[in-house]
């Protein structure tokens, strides 16, 4: 019996197990860098929990890698690799001629022309380079109607529940920085329930965002021509990294108050210049995760191929959730959680 209870009392698995409470120990003071790695050390069992509960975003991870990976595809080097790696997950290539995408680009591309002098000249300076990008004659691979329908169904269950599992994520997240007694699976889903409209709007918004932006940026770093071209590149190029820690607020305004969806945007946007030193600190974690990732998994790679693609899904997304949640959960604590309740003792 005892041995059994000592099993139960590591199974990172039994989500909703009763814990022991708030230990007095627990309380480490504010959230810094002084105080991170021991708070991270204990709610490490609780991340992989929180970890397995998010593998329902992967899809969109996937998506967006295959998105960038397919429009840079004619860069070669990482590119390539990254969409064949990505892109072979989900079916076999088959010959370009008999790709419709293929067929309607070069399509468009004819259409938009004309014959100057008994030559063919392209009318359209836009449908030569996604032409250029999207087909690739030989070198590019396309893939069967079944490929292109495991990719719409994806996508679709990718927007879908995109808001919902980042407002469970972020719920759980906070209670771990907070040290609230969590139990992730119930928490999750409690924070879905309570935010089911306005969290699926967010999801919503925040997945068009990150697509567009991701096509623009690389749309305009293949097509990138001239100073114009330079100018809008470095400018999309800012809006992401800008989004980039916007989307850090935004779920987090989301669960934690009872506003607008067009206030917790702009509320993001202000937090994101007033948290800007606990903005790059968290953004600097995450790269550093990455890059411990990245070192272990080339490491692992002579011993087995298979450990550095299931090594990220063990912890990766859990913790840099968590990092996310650590650095900037403080700045709306500071700026409108703190004044609330001083303003509540002074009535």
């Amino acid at each position: 019996m005892k041995k059994e209870k000592n099993w139960k009392r590591f199974n990172i698995f039994d989500m909703n197990r009763d814990g022991k409470g708030v230990d007095k120990d627990d309380v480490l003071g504010p959230p810094n860098l002084k105080t991170f790695f021991k708070s991270f050390g204990r709610r490490f069992n609780k991340l992989l929990s929180l970890n397995l509960i998010m593998w329902g975003r992967l899809p969109m991870y996937v998506l967006v890698a295959l998105l960038a990976s397919y429009m840079l595809y004619s860069l070669g080097g990482i590119f390539e690799l990254l969409f064949a790696t990505v892109a072979s997950l989900l079916g076999t290539p088959v010959l370009i001629s008999t790709s419709p995408l293929y067929g309607t680009v070069m399509g468009a591309n004819t259409a938009a022309g004309s014959m100057i002098d008994g030559m063919f000249v392209s009318g359209s300076a836009s449908t030569v380079t996604l032409s250029s990008m999207f087909s690739g004659l030989v070198e590019m691979p396309t893939y069967s109607p079944l490929f292109y329908s495991v990719i719409i169904a994806l996508f679709l269950f990718s927007v879908i529940t995109w808001g919902w599992q980042s407002v469970g994520a972020a719920y759980v997240s906070r209670g771990l920085v907070r040290a609230d007694p969590v139990f992730p699976l119930s928490d999750y889903f409690h924070a879905i329930k309570k935010n089911l409209r306005q969290g699926f709007v967010i999801g919503l918004i925040d997945a068009l965002i990150l697509l567009v932006l991701t096509f623009d940026f690389c749309y305009l770093f293949v097509s990138s021509t001239g100073v114009m071209s330079e100018v809008f590149l470095f400018i999309i190029g800012g809006m992401m990294i800008l989004y980039y820690f916007m989307r850090k607020y935004i779920y987090l305004l989301c669960i934690t108050f009872d506003m607008k969806t067009s206030k917790i945007f702009k509320n993001a946007l202000i937090f994101t210049v007033l948290g800007l030193k606990r903005n790059l600190l968290g953004a600097l974690g995450s790269l550093l995760l990455l890059a411990v990732n990245v070192a272990l998994g080339i490491l692992c790679m002579g011993f087995n191929f298979i450990i550095p693609l299931v090594l990220p899904l063990v912890y990766f997304i859990g913790t840099s959730n968590y990092i996310s949640a650590y650095s900037v959960y403080p700045v709306i604590d500071k700026y409108m959680i703190e004044p609330y309740k001083t303003t509540e003792a002074d009535e």
